[in-house]
């Protein structure tokens, strides 16, 4: 939660959000400045700048970002303010107003975050004046400042990939399976598949199973309505070898892009055992789940709760679907992964 809430921050301090690898830091800590370029690669971030300021006095602060500001190539400029000795409030106070007046003095197109190492800052925040049209975001930490930029420049890099969709999937009667689907709910307004009707349903929209001996992973689809994105889709996993919990969920907004099925499985398969025949059946089966799911509104909730992904192929023995009559629009609900 508090990595979400550190993302929220930093996107609302933002003007845009910004595909650029840069950052530029401006320390007065040697220490704090190796931790944040260790955290660098970690974060896929690049170094442009650093300026070591051997002070804690405001005006070689404010010199230092008004030099990067102007002359550098990052959009993201981190600034790390490490007190040297006990200060007041009313001095933090005034070096971060001193700080948001210089980002708001001249004219540019970054974001600047400053990092107070104080126990007189533990929260973080946003900085905004009236009539100042850009705000600071003030973090405690460095490394939650700088994994917080990570993700924002990975989805920046994200929405700027072309969004390719799958196309002419065969053996997709999708007019057959919503035809199957409307006439399970006949005399009722909700109904669960049993599995042999799941598995009818599945034949139809083409997604095929095989007869494995040794599984590699073992995953969980769960495909639902969320109440404020629409329909998504959530995939766990872990390898059978290790017989440990799941993995933390990848999640993605259907329709889901080929991008998104590469990604997923990539994720899946990051020790690359894989071989391509078995990663084309599970693009296969990713594409085919989300085009039923968007394309048949009756179907509320779609689970595979243990699909057994081998060098064989793909295997599951249990499907949960539920489906419900579509009145009107569909009634949203949140599904926890």
């Amino acid at each position: 939660m508090e990595e979400l809430l550190d993302d929220v921050l930093l996107v609302y301090t933002c003007d845009f959000l910004s595909e650029s690898k840069y950052v530029s830091l401006i320390s007065n800590s040697i220490g704090a400045n190796l931790m944040a370029i260790d955290t660098f690669e970690a974060n896929n971030l690049m170094l442009d700048k650093i300026v070591y300021i051997d002070s804690t006095d405001i005006d070689f602060y404010k010199k230092a970002l008004i030099e990067v500001l102007k002359n550098s190539k990052s959009y993201y400029i981190v600034v790390i303010f490490a007190p040297y000795k006990d200060i007041t409030y009313e001095f933090l106070d005034n070096f971060l107003n001193e700080i948001l007046y210089i980002v708001n003095s001249i004219d540019h197109d970054k974001t600047v975050i400053v990092n107070v190492l104080s126990y007189l800052h533990y929260k973080n925040r946003v900085l905004e004046k009236a009539g100042f049209k850009k705000k600071i975001a003030v973090f405690p930490f460095v490394e939650r400042s700088l994994r917080a930029l990570g993700k924002l420049i990975w989805y920046a890099n994200y929405k700027k990939k072309p969004e390719f969709y799958a196309q002419d999937l065969q053996n997709f009667n999708l007019k057959q399976a919503r035809n199957y689907i409307r006439s399970l709910l006949y005399g009722s307004k909700q109904y669960q598949l049993t599995q042999i009707e799941a598995k009818t349903l599945f034949e139809m929209i083409g997604v095929k199973t095989s007869t494995v001996k040794e599984g590699l992973y073992n995953i969980s689809i769960g495909i639902a309505y969320d109440k404020i994105f629409g329909a998504i889709i959530g995939v766990s996993y872990y390898p059978l070898e290790n017989n440990i919990a799941y993995k933390s969920p990848i999640v993605r907004i259907l329709p889901l892009t080929l991008w998104d099925i590469d990604e997923i499985i990539d994720a899946i398969d990051n020790k690359k055992i894989l071989k391509m025949h078995i990663k084309n059946d599970l693009r296969d089966l990713f594409e085919r789940l989300s085009e039923t799911f968007l394309n048949i509104p009756e179907i509320k909730q779609l689970d595979l709760p243990n699909l057994i992904v081998s060098e064989e192929g793909l295997y599951f023995t249990r499907a949960i679907i539920k489906i419900k009559k579509d009145e009107n629009l569909p009634k949203s609900f949140t599904v926890s992964f």
